[in-house]
């Protein structure tokens, strides 16, 4: 999502303040799992780091899990809040394929959040050859 839409579009959620100063215009959001993997089939990279925060509620969980030739080799899960971008660093080398799986924590959410609840977004992603 572009900055100018996210502020013309979305004025109160966490899509704005995932703009960090001097950062990329863009940001990528979900709401169920995504994931993404390297270009070629011999191909690997590394996971660095990214932030990430939710758009509209608070307490999302977000997994990151990693992959070489199908077997999951690192996974990690963070708490996220609503707005406030975190910074997760991962290091991860060697993998081919990330999967993100956000998922809400039970008792946090009100009814009109139970619609928007696992709705995450992360910019700042650094990857590496």
């Amino acid at each position: 999502m572009d900055k100018s839409y996210a502020m013309a579009t979305y004025p109160k959620s966490g899509y704005i303040t995932a703009f960090m100063p001097g950062g990329s215009p863009h940001i990528a959001f979900f709401n169920e799992e995504t994931s993404f993997s390297a270009g070629n089939p011999n191909e690997t990279f590394s996971l660095i780091s990214l932030s990430a925060c939710t758009a509209w509620t608070d307490n999302l969980h977000l997994t990151i899990s990693a992959y070489r030739n199908s077997i999951q080799v690192n996974t990690h899960t963070s708490l996220l809040l609503f707005g406030k971008p975190q910074v997760i660093v991962l290091l991860w080398k060697n993998i081919d394929k990330i999967i993100f799986q956000p998922s809400s924590s039970p008792g946090f959410l009100e009814n009109d959040e139970l619609e928007k609840d696992t709705h995450c977004v992360i910019t700042q992603l650094t990857i590496d050859h």
